[in-house]
């Protein structure tokens, strides 16, 4: 029984889109035509066209605010609840995403997002189709249509710029190489350059679909039309609409079941009646009449699309105001334009509406405009998507002010430069560049360093690092260089300015900073003085020779330190001097001569200590002679009672030798006697 209702639920949703498209005489295009790019184009076509708004309208010129999707191929799903059917939405409060024609949703309206911030609506009677900034309009949620293909990957063409999209969203402030040739995108997507023709994944829509020929004669007509068309599915409330997150098919179909009845209006229409239509209608053409006398008194001088002289006029003021960067004065009214005539306007308590106006034009040319110039200070930084830091620290450096690297990022180096352009310019010192900081600025006939490549007092710079390490290499300046151009360095600029003949100054010139950075640049006049804070080979060699004398017991660091201080205040009491802790040529002479002392008694007591070794090794070459003839003689006579002993042992062996062998002769004898004796017997 489920299956079978979603069936059924399915084929009259069908059955009424199809309805509606018949009676309204649009035909429906496949999603292969009807594409994102393409209704942006449509949309904005009719805004070009100053399409009028017409309640439950849907014809070319007569629109309402789903009749003006509606007009292009029939696309958007049930009119009166295109969210509804949408394969995608989102909250508009999470991020739009960076995707040509998507729908905008709140409750009772519908818009067209054509990227870059702005959206293209048909509002009411008396605006008409209006082009809007998203911000300026309480959109709650964003869609993707129904019956639209929005692109996934490549370049398509909208209103004369080009896009490039990846994974489904058109790039912003970056670079890509794309078949060998690197492109620029701006922060509204545009490229700095077109891609060839034959790149474009979609073209540049420029006819709405809806024909002019096909319209009705009459706003009551349309209106008819459009009541036959929306009378197919009931219109749903408000707040099923605004709270319609992920809805599906048989959820929808039943709010406009259940609705079916409520008369809350639509994006569209409530089903209503031929009769009301036209009475409405008829209110509209009255409307309509007054709102076109209204518009032939205020005259347009340049608005969104426009590209001619006048606009390149307009962008030019805008950019010497600061509402615009001065390489976007093209000729060519786009997003930038559109969005710096807008922030002008909100600035001057005008109507934001975007469009260049006898009286807006008026405001932007006065002498006293107002500045859109955003005040920046310390801690402020780039975002990657506009580069105001980055800008004013090139006009810094141009001017003559700034030496450190260009970073986008307003640091104490950058304050200090500010400090001395207003100082320069007559302003108020601060450091913070507000609007008249950056007006005078960027002003073609500001005011330049008059001391470029100069560092002076309370100036912070990488370029004052490097003059307080060469002030601490001269023994200007102790201690470790600090960046800020202080009380410590001006004493040691001073002194070295003294000893070069210069006059002594608050601000050290480029051609003394070349003099202090050669070798001809003169050496302070306490040069050969150590003391706490100065480094060096001389430095080195006091840590030695003190370590010598057992004053001092710290590592070799060549820096003149609070630890090698002490020892030499310990020494100099030792010594009967001035305990200063300072190495001065008296001091010297003590540590030299005590060193040299050291040295000679270390000397005689080496050579007294050679001297009894050598006696003793002569002594000891004596007492080993003797020894070597004691013991000859020893071995001598040793060696003789030896021989004695060994003749007297081999006399006695020999003497057994032969009476054992007389023995034994004596014997066979006695036994041969007895063996013949015994023969003979037998």
């Amino acid at each position: 029984m489920r299956k079978f209702l979603k069936k059924f639920v399915a084929l009259g949703l069908t059955i009424s889109l199809a309805m509606a498209v018949a009676l309204s005489g649009v035909t429906v295009a496949f999603a292969e035509t009807s594409t994102g790019v393409g209704l942006c184009a449509h949309v904005l076509k009719a805004y070009n066209e100053k399409w009028q708004y017409v309640y439950g309208g849907t014809s070319y010129g007569y629109v309402d605010c789903s009749g003006l999707i509606y007009t292009y191929n029939g696309v958007g799903g049930i009119r009166n609840n295109m969210i509804s059917v949408a394969t995608e939405w989102g909250y508009v409060s999470d991020g739009i995403p960076n995707i040509h024609g998507l729908g905008l949703h709140q409750p009772g309206h519908v818009g067209v997002y054509i990227g870059s911030g702005l959206a293209i609506d048909a509002r009411n009677e008396s605006s008409g189709v209006c082009l809007d900034t998203v911000s300026n309009k309480s959109w709650v949620e964003w869609f993707k249509i129904y019956g639209v293909a929005y692109p996934t990957n490549g370049w398509v063409l909208f209103n004369g710029e080009s896009f490039y999209y990846e994974d489904g969203e058109y790039i912003v402030s970056t670079t890509r190489t794309i078949d060998g040739v690197t492109y620029t995108f701006d922060s509204t997507g545009a490229s700095n350059i077109a891609p060839p023709d034959d790149a474009y994944e979609a073209t540049d829509y420029s006819v709405a679909t809806a024909s002019e020929s096909s319209s009705s004669s009459s706003s009551s007509s349309s209106s008819s039309s459009s009541s036959s068309s929306s009378s197919s599915s009931s219109s749903s409330s408000s707040s099923s609409l605004s709270s319609s997150s992920s809805s599906s098919d048989s959820s929808s179909s039943s709010s406009s079941t259940e609705t079916s009845t409520d008369t809350t209006v639509e994006e569209s229409s409530d089903t209503v009646t031929e009769t009301q239509t036209s009475e409405e209608t008829t209110a509209d053409e009255t409307s309509t009449t007054e709102d076109e006398e209204t518009e032939e008194e205020i005259t347009v001088i340049a608005e969104y699309g426009d590209e001619n002289d006048t606009v390149l006029e307009i962008q030019t003021r805008l950019a010497d105001l600061g509402y615009i960067e001065s390489d976007n004065a093209t000729g060519y009214f786009g997003t930038i334009t559109y969005n710096a005539v807008v922030l002008f306007q909100n600035n001057s308590s005008l109507s934001a509406t975007g469009i260049v106006d006898e009286e807006t034009y008026d405001a932007m040319m006065a002498d006293d405009a107002v500045l859109g110039y955003e005040t920046l200070s310390v801690g402020y930084y780039d975002d990657g998507v506009t580069t105001p830091v980055t800008r004013l620290q090139t006009r810094l450096a141009e001017l003559g002010y700034y030496t450190d690297d260009v970073t986008g990022v307003f640091g104490k180096a950058t304050e200090c430069a500010v400090k001395l352009f207003q100082a320069e310019a007559g302003l108020e010192v601060t450091g913070e560049a507000d609007s008249e900081t950056q007006a005078a600025l960027y002003d073609e006939d500001a005011v330049r360093n008059p001391n470029t490549g100069s560092v002076t007092y309370g100036m912070q710079s990488a370029l004052v690092t490097e003059v307080q390490a060469r002030l601490i290499e001269l023994r200007y300046y102790v201690g470790t260089p600090s960046e800020i151009f202080d009380d410590e360095t001006l004493e040691a600029v001073n002194a070295f300015q003294s000893n070069a003949g210069y006059e002594e100054s608050e601000t050290l010139t480029a051609e003394q900073i070349d003099l202090l950075m050669s070798d001809e640049a003169p050496k302070s006049e306490t040069y050969d003085i150590l003391q706490l804070g100065y480094s060096g080979d001389d430095v080195s060699e006091l840590q030695y020779k003190l370590s010598a004398l057992d004053y001092y017991s710290g590592v070799d660091t060549s820096v003149y330190t609070e630890e090698l201080e002490e020892a030499v205040k310990t020494f100099q009491e030792d010594n009967g001097l001035e305990a200063t802790g300072i190495v001065d040529e008296e001091t010297m002479d003590a540590i030299d001569t005590e060193t040299a002392r050291q040295n000679s008694e270390a000397g005689q007591n080496a050579i007294l200590t050679t001297t009894k070794i050598s006696d003793e090794a002569l002594a000891g070459v004596v007492q080993a002679k003797s020894q070597s003839i004691s013991i000859a003689d020893t071995a001598t006579t040793s060696s003789a009672n030896s021989a004695v002993k060994a003749l007297i042992i081999t006399a006695i062996v020999l003497a057994a030798g032969i009476f054992m062998t007389a023995v034994f002769m004596i014997e066979y004898k006695k036994h041969k006697e007895k063996s013949a004796a015994h023969i003979k017997k037998d």
